[in-house]
């Protein structure tokens, strides 16, 4: 892939805030020292409109990538669910199913 000579994108700031609570233990042991400390990154949630690279311009479809991705997901696991074999109460070596 060629790198482009001019681009540009295009985004929409959503949100500010900060990330869950991440917490460092630090532990020299024999030495009976020990130290705990707690870490929460700073982020800023944008979204994508455009990206424009000489002259051509890529916009995010209207349904968003991230709702197909999930949708796909819960068909995916209906489909597997109903797939699985019905014991109709035949004890199995684990137990009843």
């Amino acid at each position: 892939m060629a790198r482009p000579a001019t681009a540009k994108v295009i985004a929409e700031v959503l949100g500010e805030g900060r990330g869950d609570k991440i917490l460092v233990f630090h532990l020299k042991r024999k030495k009976q020292y020990k130290k705990l400390q707690g870490h929460r990154q700073n982020f800023t949630e944008v979204r994508i409109k455009a990206i424009e690279a000489d002259g051509v311009t890529y916009t995010a479809g209207k349904l968003g990538a991230e709702s197909k991705f999930r949708r796909g997901i819960r068909q995916w696991h209906i489909r597997r669910v109903e797939a699985a074999p019905q014991t109709d109460g035949i004890p199995m070596r684990s137990g009843w199913a």
